[in-house]
């Protein structure tokens, strides 16, 4: 990881559909890269939810702005709903109907 920051160096960060993103991504750079820092990695993720088009696209706009994408990821909602399925209870299938789901979340209210 370079002291420039994981972004290209003509990127335009402060774009208004990047800006969010640059700034949560600054703030755990700026964490790792602390002189007092006690963390040797991180990553600054985006969850999103998979029909979320818009998000996904913003996502991909800011993927193009870094030169490192070592300290960034995004998943889908449903990506990690399906990681957590074998390691949880009954509550991740309430959560997935809420949250994933969309038919279901929209059929309950």
């Amino acid at each position: 990881m370079s002291d420039e920051g994981p972004w290209h160096l003509d990127a335009d960060v402060t774009a208004t559909k990047h800006n969010q993103l640059w700034r949560n991504h600054l703030l755990a750079w700026a964490l790792l890269r602390h002189p007092d820092s006690k963390y040797a990695m991180g990553t600054f993720t985006v969850v999103h939810h998979p029909e979320d088009t818009r998000c996904r696209d913003v996502i991909e706009g800011y993927r193009d702005l870094l030169r490192d994408e070592s300290t960034f990821a995004s998943f889908g909602i449903g990506e990690i709903v399906n990681l957590w399925k074998p390691l949880t209870g009954q509550w991740i299938q309430e959560f997935e109907r809420r949250y994933v789901l969309l038919d279901e979340s929209e059929a309950a209210m």
